[in-house]
């Protein structure tokens, strides 16, 4: 029975109620919420910088090249007596080794060696060592910087070259007056700039009144008399010894000449009274 049942529900059966269709609610609007605005920041207003001063150039000055007050220039003598013996100590073998070997023909290779030891230690390593030559102990002379302090080392070395300095100016020029070309032009120029080395600084003492050589006023050096201190040990004790040696030999000089210059006074005032008495 539900089989024909649905058949005839098919053939004459009146269709089926279509079910109404129910409108789909809307969802309800929502409600828009308040937007907080954002505080505005005032833009700061930026301060004026102050405008920048031009600083005054301060002119440099120059630096002060004068001898310190708490130093005395060596006297005449001693810068004579520091010259002589330098001079004796440094060349005299030396010298004395090339003029028996040039005039006398004589194998004097081991004085010429002697004499060149003698000239490096005293140009080099005494002052090298101590700031002071043999001579400058022997004359109580020292070379200070016009900072106060001794000078660059190479002034020592520089300052006792003048005698070879006019050697190789001389044997230059000589080999140049030998012959002619290109190589004796080259030998006469080094030879005369050799020899006006030693030409400056004897002009360069002449002309300056703390008499400064070329090579003092070059590295700003002063000879100044120099005071012992009585510390001094080895062999610095036994180079002071010089110029105590030096002094006393001096003062026994100028005794010596005192008491012949009181003699001869003497004299002449007898002989003036003799002839008034006569």
């Amino acid at each position: 029975m539900g089989l024909l049942d649905k058949a005839d529900g098919m053939q004459g059966g009146s269709a089926p109620k279509a079910k109404p269709k129910v409108a789909s609610k809307k969802p309800a609007a929502r409600t828009a919420k308040p937007v907080r605005a954002k505080p505005v920041k005032a833009k700061q207003q930026k301060t004026a910088k102050p405008a920048r001063q031009k600083k005054a150039r301060t002119q440099r000055q120059a630096t002060n090249r004068d001898l310190p007050g708490e130093f005395m220039l060596a006297s005449t003598g001693n810068r004579a007596a520091a010259g002589f013996i330098n001079f004796f100590w440094n060349w005299s073998a030396f010298t004395t080794g090339i003029a028996l070997n040039v005039f006398a023909g004589a194998n004097t290779t081991w004085i010429i060696i002697g004499g060149l030891l003698m000239a490096i230690v005293n140009i080099v390593i005494v002052p090298g060592k101590w700031g002071r030559s043999i001579g400058q102990f022997a004359s109580r002379t020292k070379y200070i910087k016009y900072t106060g302090k001794k000078p660059f080392f190479l002034h020592g070395i520089l300052s006792n070259l003048d005698v070879l300095f006019i050697a190789a100016g001389l044997n230059f020029t000589l080999v140049a007056s030998a012959g002619d070309g290109q190589v004796d032009a080259i030998n006469l120029v080094i030879g005369i700039l050799c020899l006006s080395i030693p030409t400056a600084n004897y002009f360069f003492k002449k002309k300056s009144e703390s008499k400064q050589s070329l090579w003092d006023v070059a590295f700003g050096a002063y000879l100044v008399a120099h005071v012992p201190t009585g510390e001094e040990t080895g062999w610095a004790a036994r180079l002071e010894n010089l110029g105590e040696y030096y002094e006393k030999r001096q003062s026994d000089k100028t005794d010596k000449q005192s008491k012949t210059a009181k003699k001869a006074k003497a004299n002449k005032a007898k002989k003036e009274s003799e002839n008034k008495d006569e």
